[in-house]
């Protein structure tokens, strides 16, 4: 009969309660879980922790069509100096 008491250690897992979502446990074996602690994907996660994962998506868009407003008030900003540029050059 083999021995299995040493596969119960090397095959242990843990659920990390911050990754994990409704209906889907995410679970780290026990010896990467410092590891996890320090990966991007735990630091993600718990960035949001204390609103939900919906306010936390709809803040991320909001910031993104900010910067791209931003974006394109400098774009248009430099096209209408272009322009002038452009018209004082076709006066002289």
């Amino acid at each position: 009969m083999p021995d299995t008491a040493d596969r119960q250690v090397l095959n242990s897992r843990k659920i990390c309660d911050v990754c994990s979502e409704p209906g889907k446990p995410f679970s780290v074996l026990s010896n990467a879980w410092e590891e996890h602690l320090r990966s991007k994907v735990h630091r993600r996660h718990s960035k949001h922790t204390s609103i939900s994962r919906e306010e936390w998506i709809a803040q991320e868009k909001a910031k993104g069509l900010a910067r791209k407003a931003e974006r394109e008030a400098l774009k248009a900003a430099e096209m209408a100096v272009k322009a002038a540029k452009e018209a004082e050059e076709a006066r002289k």
